[in-house]
């Protein structure tokens, strides 16, 4: 059986455009998929592919982490990660840090691209020499099997709209600890702020609706965020929650 070479991209519309120009470079047995998630999981399971080409915004800033879920399922899987998109510097070591072999990036120009992608068709590991420098001088986050426990409950606690000092309160730990994992937490999922955290957590679906507290429509809101309480009759019950931008009722 010839060895497969799966892309996966965003890019529905170019799935032949892009087949076609690998081969062309000397991919052999090339299948193009924009599956996500559980799909890309079987995808990957029927095809054994020997390669896997991701493109770095795939799961917008939450790639990092989503590719780093892929390889606990494949843990011999080998992915290169090809940026086209402007995904920022900054974040790219990520891939390294949560399992990539490869990181190529099309924003250094033309050469270096087919270069690293020579380099991956070979059988070879290459990182861009833009995003080796930024290795040097990167901090990972200290997260044991990059989801601790105490990670997690603050998060949890987080999205469903409980601030920081009360958060330390109900685990009884600092403010200043929780804030530091809070800044673990962003790194983890190469996010920014804490909106972008929270709307990250459930756009990957490690917090689900089944993870939110529902609180009584005649309570006070004010220390949580404007989307995440809604006031909803949905049946007997008179509030729900907003998930993700969608509504989930109790």
């Amino acid at each position: 059986m010839i060895p497969s070479t799966l892309l996966v991209t965003r890019s529905r519309n170019l799935h032949s455009h892009y087949k076609m120009r690998l081969e062309e470079l000397g991919f052999r047995n090339v299948h193009v998929t924009s599956e996500e998630k559980d799909s890309l999981n079987t995808v990957i399971n029927d095809l054994k592919p020997r390669l896997v080409l991701l493109g770095s915004c795939f799961y917008k800033a939450g790639t990092p982490y989503m590719m780093g879920q892929l390889l606990q399922r494949f843990p011999k899987l080998n992915i290169a990660i090809i940026n086209v998109h402007q995904f920022p510097d900054d974040f790219a070591p990520f891939f390294i840090w949560q399992g990539a072999k490869s990181y190529i990036d099309a924003e250094q120009g033309t050469e270096e691209f087919y270069l690293g992608l020579d380099k991956v068709l070979h059988g070879d590991e290459y990182i861009s020499p833009n995003i080796r420098k930024i290795l040097l001088n990167t901090e990972f986050p200290e997260i044991n099997d990059k989801a601790d426990k105490r990670q997690l409950e603050v998060l949890m606690m987080l999205s469903n709209g409980i601030i920081p000092v009360r958060i330390g309160e109900q685990l009884h730990i600092s403010k200043r600890t929780v804030d530091w994992h809070i800044e673990e937490l962003k790194k983890v999922f190469c996010v920014q702020n804490r909106e972008e955290l929270i709307s990250m957590a459930f756009y990957l679906d490690v917090i689900t609706k089944d993870d939110l507290c529902f609180f009584d429509r005649n309570a006070r809101h004010k220390a949580l965020p404007k989307w995440a309480i809604a006031k909803q009759k949905t049946g007997n019950s008179e509030w729900s929650v907003i998930k993700g931008g969608k509504y989930g009722s109790a």
